[in-house]
């Protein structure tokens, strides 16, 4: 449904191991990733690997059509210039779709694994209202981290926000031995990305110096986020700070 804030048109990477798919932003400021293994469905099968180039607007009039009895979705690919969608439930009235698939030339970026000096896990809904409460101030956003607390501010000539959470107020936080970080975002895509939030209950913000914020939610049950097989994830590039 959001994609395309992000993106007009993604490539999806099936294969036997599941689902991967990658996009950019226009300005390039933000990325896109998202993982689905093959576990994760009730049902996938595949021996061939495939790059299917969807329109994400297309895609989504199919998910407008989805109703509250219709439980499975069913995606069929088996060659050809279309993808056929199913939406099936227990109403005995099952819907079929054809998508035109497009080629996009585009190669996966390999990620670098990346060490973040900070890591904070908050609940979906909180962090979304943060953002939105900030953006009445302005559009940009710092973001202050360190042994005590974590500040996050907007000011503009109309006023100023901040909002001051511990420890004790937040799901995980780690952060390095005498770190103090600071950083400066766009809070457009920081909500763009909050979009997604009701997906799953928390969300881990990661950061580090001159680094790219990550924005991470799991879709499946592990203790520890990192070792997440089936996520989401957002990348947005910090702005250069102007006093």
């Amino acid at each position: 449904r959001n994609l395309p804030v992000f993106m007009d048109i993604v490539n999806m990477n099936v294969d036997k191991n599941g689902i991967y798919i990658q996009g950019m932003d226009n300005s390039h400021v933000s990325l896109f990733e998202l993982n689905l293994t093959n576990d994760w469905f009730d049902s996938f099968e595949t021996d061939i690997k495939y790059v299917l180039g969807i329109h994400c607007a297309t895609f989504y009039k199919v998910i407008q059509c989805l109703e509250d009895s219709e439980q499975v979705l069913k995606l069929k690919y088996s060659g050809g210039d279309s993808l056929n969608v199913s939406l099936e439930g227990s109403s005995h009235i099952n819907k079929y779709f054809e998508l035109p698939l497009v080629d996009i030339d585009v190669d996966i970026l390999q990620l670098p694994l990346t060490e973040y000096g900070v890591d904070m896990e908050i609940k979906s809904g909180a962090i979304t209202n943060y953002i939105n409460q900030l953006m009445i101030f302005d559009e940009n956003f710092t973001i202050k981290c360190s042994q005590d607390s974590i500040i996050m501010k907007s000011k503009s000539e109309s006023g100023s926000m901040s909002i001051e959470m511990s420890e004790d107020s937040i799901m995980l936080y780690a952060i390095e031995e005498e770190l103090e970080l600071e950083q400066y975002f766009a809070l457009t895509y920081i909500k763009n990305m909050c979009s997604f939030a009701k997906t799953t209950q928390s969300i881990v913000l990661s950061l580090k110096d001159d680094t790219p914020l990550r924005f991470h939610q799991s879709f499946d049950e592990v203790d520890i986020f990192e070792n997440s097989k089936s996520y989401m994830r957002f990348y947005v590039a910090p702005k250069i700070f102007d006093d």
